[in-house]
């Protein structure tokens, strides 16, 4: 409803992102169960500081019967505008302690299952440190393949591609994992994809030792994945005219 031109400051305001929303008026009642002051300024205060929380920990997709707990672990975690009151929570050892076992053993199912168990604070915690820890032991074949699969269940897109830049594009073998995580970003980032897989093409052509009739095929696969009809001919023939000497790279595009 707009009055004035201007929208009513009564309408419901939502913030919503993924499967997860706050609304005014769920705030309302939140605060009105907990004998907390109705204020507009609060209000609004408040969505900002629990929005910026969520999406630094990369929580996307909770269910609205667990909005109940969720709010009352922000309430706990930050300051409250109308007492001024501030906690400045560390994760809790239980945390640390899983992450010690597991990244003996790195399984992204265990790890999935724990971190939907923890606070936002501690899932910030989680997600900082297997990510870096996973990074510094990607010489062992099931780090590197957990470390592919927390990529795409994080959506750290930035961190993915640089790992992809720095460690995987000269591989003689991609693994399930890391063709999943380009699959990931021809859904979410196409043109970041498409820009990622040729230049691995060209690296791999590169190369030109036996390996490459393995890893160019599931490239090409992607790679049309994310582009057009009339694209994916434009890149054939580009790929044709390059390799026109090379029988072997013919035979994988065609």
């Amino acid at each position: 409803m707009k009055q004035n031109g201007s929208e009513d400051i009564h309408s419901e305001t939502v913030i919503a992102w993924g499967r997860f929303e706050i609304t005014d008026s769920t705030i309302r009642s939140f605060y009105k169960e907990n004998g907390l002051p109705d204020d507009n300024a609060i209000l609004e205060s408040e969505k900002e500081r629990w929005k910026t929380i969520l999406i630094e920990a990369g929580i996307f997709s909770f269910v609205k019967k667990r909005l109940d707990r969720l709010f009352r672990e922000l309430f706990d975690m930050t300051a409250h505008p109308a007492t001024g009151e501030q906690k400045n929570e560390q994760p809790g050892p239980s945390v640390d302690s899983f992450l010690d076992r597991w990244l003996i053993r790195p399984h992204a199912g265990t790890y999935k299952a724990r971190f939907q168990q923890a606070t936002p604070q501690e899932q910030i915690h989680m997600r900082k440190r297997a990510l870096n820890e996973l990074r510094l032991h990607t010489h062992h074949p099931g780090a590197a393949r957990t470390l592919y699969q927390l990529y795409v269940f994080h959506e750290a897109i930035d961190e993915g591609v640089a790992h992809w830049y720095r460690h995987t594009m000269t591989n003689q073998k991609f693994t399930t994992e890391e063709l999943q995580f380009l699959g990931f970003l021809a859904d979410l980032v196409p043109e970041t994809a498409v820009k990622l897989i040729l230049q691995t093409i060209d690296i791999q052509a590169e190369v030109q030792k036996p390996h490459t009739r393995s890893t160019i095929p599931p490239l090409l696969k992607r790679l049309f994945q994310c582009v057009d009809e009339e694209e994916a001919d434009r890149l054939i023939a580009v790929y044709k005219s390059r390799f026109a000497h090379r029988k072997s790279m013919l035979e994988l595009i065609l």
